[in-house]
């Protein structure tokens, strides 16, 4: 039976709605607040081959379903060694960054999905457990911190649980009884994917659900095919290394990742400079290639080379922010590898991170509370136009909960949220706005430990956005400022005001080629104070608010034909 574009929309929508639906039951129950509040989660399924992603579902967070890829491949390796055969009903746990896991905190459960008898792929979930990391932001070298590492564990056979099992391990991941409900509530939510995925292979046809899944995903690797032909033969010649380079090389593609131990970054295992890497590709080739996101092993001809032991391994394991931050970097520089060839397609980098406050503190009452607050950043620019204000980062699953709620739930009054102005990197296409968000104690005090985000480097002559700050304000000290990238623990008592600044998104283009009105639209709107205007993009006006056509012609004249585009990026202050 041939697959006609009718079938191949309806099989992949089919499954979409099946992984849709295992999101929204897991989501209503878990005894997680990171999944039932925030939906740090995914649902996937994933092939036999290697674990390659044939579907996700719409709200699954694209890090964590590249990151379930990885366990898949591994738990099949896995399984294979131990001469095991997947059996129906049979559950599997893990969370080894070494072994294909992402973090500590990400637990991901795969189960085999049956067909009229044939196994027809894993079903995989993975979300966010906080408890299993102690502590979650800690001042501790390279941003690590002690948990439980799950090795691939049956916790299910043949839908029978292992009671002695689930309770050691729910006592280890810090969830005590929930656990065993937890694992219940997967057991349901799998149950009803593998359901769902029958239904759709009775209705089409097992091997032509199968068949249809494969021709899109050759269909996607025909399209980076054809689009990938235009990158250069043979590494760069270019005397300054880059941490990423993307290349043809004996009829292969090659993204070379040799170079990001250059880069200053923290170890991670391979499992996830691989996600990232995926994850980038995806991001810059989805407008061309529009099944692309939710589909794998479009790569098994690539090669991708990683550094021996830097990055590639590590005997240590990367705690939350740990992992998010040094993967971002690793996306950043992978998008930025095809921009010179595909500048239409890649952008300018957004945050780096979230920016994060985690609160133990305790009221007037005594009684104690914890509390995490993350704040994003600008997205980066591309020739498409303006990055996004406040948004999060490609990787980070992290949103900012209702300030509303926050308030309710704990001693904290806010006091302002608010766009940042002079945050968005300048260029001939703006990086978005940071948020500022400050707040104060009602009662009683607070141990602070925050993590604030650093910079994000501009594009093709587009300038680096602000990076965060974090200033505290007491009666007895004063004010505190810190400046991102950085890690710091304070003490907050009622009274003192915590104030927490996003950075800016990267711009794209030489700043002095942006459209005057846009600029003015900008001061306008509190975006871009007058001195900027002036300093950063050549648009100058008087005491009273008004443009100087004038002088704005003379200067953006001089500013074109006098410099050139690494003047602008290294002085970045621009004009004093």
């Amino acid at each position: 039976m041939g697959h006609d574009a009718g079938r191949l929309a309806a099989v992949r929508e089919g499954l979409t709605q099946v992984l849709d639906r295992m999101e929204d039951l897991w989501s209503r129950a878990s005894c997680s607040r990171a999944i039932a509040r925030l939906r740090w989660l995914s649902c996937g399924l994933y092939g036999l081959r290697q674990g390659e992603m044939l579907g996700r579902g719409t709200a699954s967070q694209p890090f964590l379903a590249e990151v379930a890829g990885n366990a898949a491949g591994d738990l099949l390796r896995f399984v294979g060694g131990t001469g095991r055969a997947l059996g129906a009903g049979d559950l599997y746990l893990g969370n080894d960054p070494r072994a294909g896991g992402g973090g500590l905190d990400d637990l991901c459960f795969l189960a085999p999905a049956f067909a009229e008898g044939t196994l027809v792929g894993l079903l995989g979930m993975a979300g966010s457990y906080p408890t299993v990391s102690r502590g979650g932001v800690r001042l501790a070298p390279e941003l690590r911190h002690e948990g439980t590492v799950i090795p691939w564990v049956r916790i299910r056979a043949a839908e029978r649980p292992v009671p002695e099992l689930l309770a050691i391990l729910g006592e280890n991941l810090g969830l005590g009884e929930a656990f065993a409900g937890e694992v219940e509530l997967i057991a349901r939510v799998l149950a009803a994917g593998e359901e769902g995925v029958g239904s759709l292979c009775a209705r089409y046809g097992t091997g032509a659900c199968l068949g249809a899944l494969a021709a899109l995903r050759a269909g996607c690797e025909a399209g980076l095919a054809h689009l990938l032909v235009r990158l250069p033969e043979g590494p760069p010649k270019d005397p300054l290394p880059v941490p990423v380079a993307a290349y043809r090389e004996g009829g292969r593609i090659v993204l070379d990742a040799s170079g990001l131990p250059r880069a200053g970054l923290a170890p991670v295992p391979r499992a996830l400079s691989l996600a990232a890497l995926r994850l980038a590709v995806k991001e810059v080739f989805h407008p061309e290639v529009p099944a692309l996101p939710g589909l794998g092993g479009w790569e098994a001809d690539w090669e991708i080379r990683l550094p021996p032991d830097s990055l590639a391994t590590t005997g240590g394991v990367p705690a939350t922010v740990g992992r998010f931050l040094t993967a971002q970097a690793i996306a950043d520089a992978a998008v930025a590898a095809f921009a010179e060839v595909f500048p239409h397609l890649a952008h300018a980098p957004g945050p780096p991170a979230l920016s994060q406050l985690d609160l133990q503190g305790e009221r007037d009452d005594g009684s104690r509370y914890a509390a995490r607050l993350f704040l994003g950043g600008g997205a980066g620019a591309s020739v498409w136009g303006d990055g996004l204000h406040h948004t999060t980062p490609l990787v980070d699953p992290a949103t900012l909960r209702p300030l509303e709620e926050v308030e309710e739930e704990f001693p904290i009054r806010f006091l302002r949220f608010a766009l940042r102005e002079d945050s968005a990197g300048p260029g001939q296409y703006r990086g978005g706005a940071g948020a500022v968000l400050s707040f104060t104690l009602t009662e009683g005090r607070a141990e602070v430990h925050a993590v604030v985000a650093g910079a994000a480097r501009g594009l093709r002559g587009g300038v680096r956005g602000r990076a965060g700050r974090l200033l505290l304000e007491t009666p007895s000290r004063g004010e505190q400022v810190w400046e991102g990238p950085a890690a710091m623990g304070l003490s907050l008592a009622a009274g003192d005001r915590l104030t927490l600044e996003g950075p800016g998104g990267a711009g794209w283009g030489v700043p002095y080629r942006r459209s005057i009105m846009r600029v003015e639209e900008d001061v306008a709107a509190g975006l871009v104070s007058r001195q900027a205007a002036r300093r950063q993009y050549g648009v100058v006006f008087d005491t009273a608010g008004a443009k100087d056509d004038v002088l704005t012609y003379r200067l953006r004249k001089y500013l074109l034909n006098t410099l050139a585009i690494e003047d602008v990026v290294a002085g970045e202050t621009l004009l004093d």
